[in-house]
């Protein structure tokens, strides 16, 4: 199966669970998931690249923004754009990470 298809699989998995989440709930779940799909399938890895947990596990990055948006947004925040994405952040008390180093550039709670 290609990658754009096992991504439409989960995005129509969780369109049928029809679940109200709230933000951090949906971010939590796009976070596992991911780390869940890289797991288990190596063809799955490129999403690394896109989005995932710091190292610490305090934190994540959204590593290739325009990657993000044609993939991760559609399938786990549909309906919302990305600077709509980054306000609910921003609501949430989510905060971006101002260091050097691995950290920098991500979003701490």
């Amino acid at each position: 199966m290609k990658q754009q298809e096992k991504i439409k699989a989960i995005a129509a998995k969780l369109a049928r669970e029809k679940q109200e989440r709230s933000f951090p709930a949906m971010l939590h779940r796009m976070l596992t998931d991911i780390d869940e799909l890289v797991k288990a399938d190596p063809d799955m890895k490129f999403l690394e690249e896109v989005v995932g947990w710091q190292e610490h596990g305090k934190g994540f990055r959204v590593h290739n923004k325009a990657m993000f948006i044609d993939i991760a947004m559609p399938t786990w925040f549909s309906r919302i754009k990305y600077t709509s994405w980054i306000r609910q952040l921003s609501s949430h008390w989510f905060m971006k990470i101002h260091t050097t180093g691995g950290d920098s550039g991500g979003k701490s709670l």
